[in-house]
């Protein structure tokens, strides 16, 4: 009789491994909205990894807990990096383009 482990093993080597890193101020649209869409694909294997354990917080405070470290997370194939911030105030355009920033309203 074949080792129910090693089958289970099996399987889970021939999936894709993608790790979606989650890092303080990240947009939870651009980790979320990618993560439910991966979750429909049975042959990948996907995981949130950040420095620590410890809750990290979007710009919107949302707050997800990590699965994994950066230390403990296996061999990945595919890294789906998140837009990074580029200042600590976000920016958006109103509607005649000219930028400004999410804190002045």
């Amino acid at each position: 009789m074949a080792d129910a482990s090693a089958d289970c093993k099996k399987e889970n080597d021939t999936k894709l491994k993608i790790g979606i890193p989650i890092y303080p101020t990240f947009d939870s649209l651009d980790v979320l909205g990618p993560y439910q869409v991966f979750t429909y694909a049975p042959e990948i294997e996907l995981h949130l990894v950040a420095a620590t354990l410890d809750a990290v917080t979007s710009f919107e405070g949302v707050r997800i807990i990590p699965e994994l470290t950066f230390e403990d997370c296996p061999q990945l194939d595919v890294l789906f990096v998140p837009e990074l911030p580029t200042s600590s105030a976000r920016s958006s355009r109103d509607r005649s383009g000219k930028t400004t920033s999410s804190t002045s309203w």
